[in-house]
């Protein structure tokens, strides 16, 4: 009974994991930079910038002062690590952010068939939502960076009690969620949704058993040293932005 079970187990997972390949694949052929029939100038231009980046004269999008330029930064990396060409590189980038969000957000769900349907919403996105594919907008990073900075403050109760750890944390909660700002302006919505509902999770539940949650437990000293930690970490996005808007032309 018990091997029946685990077998059982196991060719669910496999299955999941097949029809996630298959969605992936489909999505690369007719989506991605490398399949798309949809790209166009505006995201052509990303790719260009990932064979010549300048920074910080690059930090935004050419000649322009808003939309930062994370997948040709990224791309760029890889462009000079393993010598591909420029349309391979964003591509890469761009959907390592996709895998990464889904990773991230399925973190916060315990249903299977939730995280399939996570899964296809992000790697095959409903008709006039497909732009979030497109390397010429900011959705992609900015999903990812949503995604890592919640991941992030998930943790933070597991390395309460180790405070070079937590600090650590903490920094980066406020770097990842406040770099969205600088893929786009747009961002400030979430960000302060964001707040406004770990606070609101903060005060008004101690324990929460809902599908998705966020669970956190600081004392008093946790909780300055998160603040502290936290608007350090936003002072050196706007150190960031700041750099951007000034080299921008």
């Amino acid at each position: 009974m018990t091997t029946n079970l685990l077998q059982k187990g196991i060719l669910i997972k496999i299955t999941y994991f097949v029809i996630q390949v298959i969605i992936a694949v489909f999505s690369i052929c007719f989506f991605s930079p490398l399949g798309s029939p949809f790209l166009n100038s505006d995201q052509a231009i990303h790719v260009l910038m990932a064979n010549s980046i300048s920074l910080p004269e690059d930090l935004y999008y050419w000649h322009q002062d808003r939309l930062g330029s994370m997948i040709p930064i990224l791309a760029s990396g890889l462009i000079k690590i393993f010598r591909i060409e420029s349309i391979y590189a964003v591509t890469i980038v761009l959907y390592g952010m996709i895998l990464a969000t889904y990773y991230f957000f399925s973190k916060f769900l315990e249903n299977a068939y939730s995280k399939l349907l996570l899964f296809i919403v992000l790697f095959i996105p409903f008709p006039g939502f497909d732009e979030q594919l497109y390397i010429g907008h900011p959705y992609a990073p900015q999903f990812f960076l949503f995604s890592l900075s919640l991941f992030i403050f998930s943790r933070l109760e597991k390395y309460n009690r180790n405070i070079y750890f937590f600090s650590i944390l903490s920094i980066c909660f406020g770097i990842c969620l406040f770099l969205s700002l600088w893929v786009s302006e747009l961002s400030i919505v979430f960000i302060f949704s964001t707040l406004f509902f770990l606070i609101f999770n903060r005060i008004f539940f101690t324990k929460v058993n809902h599908t998705l949650s966020i669970k956190t437990n600081f004392d008093l000293k946790r909780a300055t040293l998160f603040v502290i930690c936290f608007a350090l970490g936003f002072l050196l996005v706007m150190w960031i932005i700041n750099i951007a808007k000034t080299n921008s032309h």
